[in-house]
């Protein structure tokens, strides 16, 4: 059997044709000649060797072989519009870039900063975690970055050796004190200035960085910190804070938010900060993956 030559212009010509059952209606719904559409419909009738139209004077009624040959168009023509979906679903899906973020306007700021170096951020998908759950979705690939909190703690540990970091942003550690607090007019304070406060912090357990971080920051300053609660959260452990019983030190941007009750004084010891760094697997291979990596790098890395 000889091959056909029709192509599927052929099919949608026929196609508007048998649908309208009017020729000239059908070219100009396609917006095209006439002529082109009758010759396209003569092709067809050439390939088949038999007539699919009959003609009359308001237009043209399918023959039993033309309401056949419709019903196999209707169907091809579905089929290539369902792989023409299938196929841009896939491309949709391979642009798409999921980030973790612990809870803060850490992930605005990274959109502001990406849209600002002429990024096309429609392809970010967020997904809110805690530190944990972020690291596990990153080595799992339901994440392909991480925006991370407190990363400078992480690069002691050698439990997240198979992870690389780009660095975001450094944020001043502030000393966070209740409104009545002999500091809370200071411009600023130099940790060592706090070593005889009490401080609230956040447990091992689920925040281990983040403490390991503020550990750290004292045992430069030259004291071991006295501390008298262990809150299981950033706003649990602001809120004691404005109650008045004791001190902490935390970035201001942890909420978005001016909190009453508490003031905010900077740290102006130099190495006293918090890292935030976009956070990836060392052998990440995903092709996606890796071109938004080389993204973050040139409107980050140093």
């Amino acid at each position: 059997m000889r091959e056909a030559n029709m192509e599927i212009r052929h099919l949608k010509y026929f196609q508007k044709v048998a649908s309208t059952q009017n020729i000239s209606h059908a070219a100009e719904m396609l917006n095209i000649s006439q002529s082109s559409v009758t010759r396209a419909i003569q092709e067809i009738e050439n390939e088949a060797n038999t007539l699919l139209l009959c003609r009359n004077p308001t237009g043209v009624t399918l023959t039993a072989a033309g309401k056949k040959f419709y019903i196999h168009t209707n169907r091809i023509l579905a089929l290539i519009n369902e792989a023409i979906r299938d196929v841009k679903s896939e491309c949709e899906q391979s642009k798409k870039i999921n980030i973790g973020f612990c809870p803060g306007i850490l992930a605005f700021e990274l959109i502001d900063t990406l849209r600002n170096n002429a990024y096309d951020v429609s392809a970010l998908h967020f997904f809110e975690f805690d530190f944990h759950e972020q690291i596990q979705a990153l080595r799992n690939e339901q994440l392909d970055v991480a925006l991370v909190r407190y990363s400078n703690g992480m690069h002691f540990d050698g439990g997240y050796a198979d992870l690389a970091y780009i660095p975001f942003k450094r944020l001043r550690v502030h000393a966070v004190l209740p409104v009545t607090h002999r500091f809370a007019g200071k411009k600023s304070l130099l940790l060592e200035e706090l070593r005889n406060e009490v401080f609230v912090t956040l447990p091992e357990s689920q925040y281990g960085i983040a403490r390991r971080v503020f550990l750290e920051n004292c045992d430069r300053a030259g004291f071991v910190p006295r501390i008298a609660v262990e809150s299981n959260g950033f706003l649990a452990a602001l809120a004691t804070v404005a109650a008045g019983s004791c001190i902490g030190l935390f970035s201001k941007s942890i909420v978005s938010a001016t909190l009453p009750g508490l003031i905010y004084v900077p740290i102006a010891d130099e190495a006293c900060y918090i890292e935030i760094s976009c956070v990836y697997k060392k052998e990440e291979k995903r092709a996606h993956a890796l071109e938004f990596i080389n993204v973050l790098r040139s409107c980050f890395d140093e």
